[in-house]
Parts: C-alpha cells; sequence; structure tokens
C-alpha cells in the first residue's frame, strides 16, 4: 500500500510523468498540463454600492469588509466581534 502512495507523490510532484499505452501499441506520454493565471476583475466603487444594496443585510459587513479592506473570503469568514474595535476603528485579522 505504501508503494502505491510513494508513487502517487512522485507523479504529483512532477518526477514521473504519466503514461499511456496509445495506438499501435505504442507507449505515450501525457501531456503535461499546467494552470494559467487568469487575470481577475475588480469591481467598481459603484458597482459594490450596487452589490450592497441589493444583498440581504445580513450580509453586507463581510461585502463591504472583503471590498474596503480588501479582506480574502477566510478572512472575513474568520471574523469575530471581538476583532472589531468600533472605538478605535479598527479589524484585526487573526484567522485566515
Amino acid at each position: 500500500m505504501a508503494r502505491q502512495f510513494g508513487h502517487l507523490r512522485k507523479l504529483k510532484s512532477g518526477r514521473w510523468q504519466a503514461s499511456y499505452i496509445g495506438p499501435g501499441g505504442r507507449r505515450r506520454t501525457a501531456p503535461r498540463t499546467f494552470r494559467t493565471k487568469t487575470e481577475r476583475t475588480v469591481a467598481s466603487p459603484a458597482e459594490v454600492v450596487a452589490l450592497v444594496e441589493a444583498i440581504t443585510p445580513r450580509h453586507r459587513a463581510a461585502v463591504l469588509l472583503a471590498a474596503w479592506c480588501g479582506l480574502r473570503r477566510g478572512e472575513v469568514l474568520g471574523l469575530f466581534r471581538e476583532d472589531v474595535d468600533v472605538q478605535q476603528g479598527t479589524v484585526t485579522v487573526r484567522r485566515n
């Protein structure tokens, strides 16, 4: 069992390349696939305002924090009430 996992680890790391038996019984090497980074679009301030007005009040604070503070989804979802200091106007991100 450990041998199979070792083979999988080598295959995932790129030290081995997957192969298959092609037409005519010849061994073929599977083409390597690379993920290309797609460019992300950024919402304009007008689009953020339109989104905030369209969603339920429950999610407005999360959308505003993500949009104006640049927080990622995991950072917004990891916030607790004690992480927000209204008097000082700060948000402390401890978890992501």
